[in-house]
């Protein structure tokens, strides 16, 4: 793994779920909202953005190092989560910053009128592909949710097909293998795993509807070479004049791992423009 930051890291309770924080740096606040891959995502940049923001990496419950919910959450269950936390946070009007599944976390952030949210950067979220009818989708699913089990058990099977989040793998981290596969044997850890992915399997809404209605600024990053959520077709349609599309060229799903000062750069640019 990449020289850890300098973190302090603080457990707090919401709705009886001790969540973990990892709290670094100074200056305005950024909330870190990661995927299915967990907080791991996040080792190459918040070293850098702690250096221009206070960086809040926020552990997801049934990830990293927080415990899981009691019952299965939906993806309106992960937003009323957020929601809570930033309330027990010292940090008022963040800039959210999420990827993957945490990127259309985001997205249902930025429509909540109560929540206080300065601006939206979504990196590669999940929800903008088409997908065939909800039954067929919760009948696929059904038939896979036992092979996939068996896939994120499986340390050498799950490391094989991690690969594919990336466009140059000498960009992964030499452990992020055994460092996932130690967070995801964890009691409950795997279900949670699954329970998002038949979240994203299923959607949460039309997308692009979502994104027409948001009212904060919006930063929407697309990877060109992503084979687990390949540049949709439509991604011309992230226009507005709240919302700024940027695509990096060869780069995977694993964006932050594999262009961490680049996208860095592009965050602090993007926060500090006064639209």
């Amino acid at each position: 793994m990449e020289k850890e930051v300098k973190a302090h890291a603080r457990d707090i309770s919401i709705d009886g779920i001790r969540t973990r924080v990892e709290l670094s740096g100074s200056g305005s606040p950024l909330l870190l909202i990661h995927g299915l891959g967990g907080p791991l995502i996040w080792q190459r940049v918040t070293g850098l953005l702690s250096q221009s923001f206070r960086v809040a990496n926020l552990h997801l419950p049934g990830f990293g190092e927080s415990e899981c919910a009691r019952n299965p959450y939906s993806t309106r269950d992960y937003t009323r989560f957020v929601l809570r936390v930033l309330k027990e946070l010292p940090c008022e009007y963040p800039t959210i910053v999420g990827t993957s599944y945490g990127g259309e976390i985001g997205l249902h952030l930025g429509l909540d009128d109560d929540a206080q949210v300065n601006k939206l950067v979504l990196i590669n979220p999940t929800g903008f592909h088409k997908h065939s009818a909800s039954l067929s989708r919760l009948l696929e699913w059904s038939l896979l949710r036992r092979f996939a089990a068996r896939i994120i058990l499986n340390r050498r099977l799950a490391c094989h097909l991690g690969r594919l989040s990336f466009y140059d793998l000498s960009k992964r981290p030499n452990d992020l293998c055994l460092e996932f596969n130690r967070q995801i044997i964890k009691k409950g850890k795997p279900e949670a795993f699954l329970n998002v992915v038949q979240n994203v399997v299923m959607g949460s809404g039309d997308p692009w509807e979502l994104l027409g209605k948001t009212r904060r600024p919006l930063l929407m990053i697309w990877a060109s070479d992503d084979r687990i959520l390949p540049l949709p077709r439509e991604s011309d349609r992230a226009q507005g004049s709240l919302i700024t599309t940027k695509i990096f060229p060869k780069c995977g799903h694993s964006l932050p791992l594999e262009k961490p000062a680049e996208l860095c750069e592009l965050i602090e640019a993007f926060t500090r423009d006064p639209l």
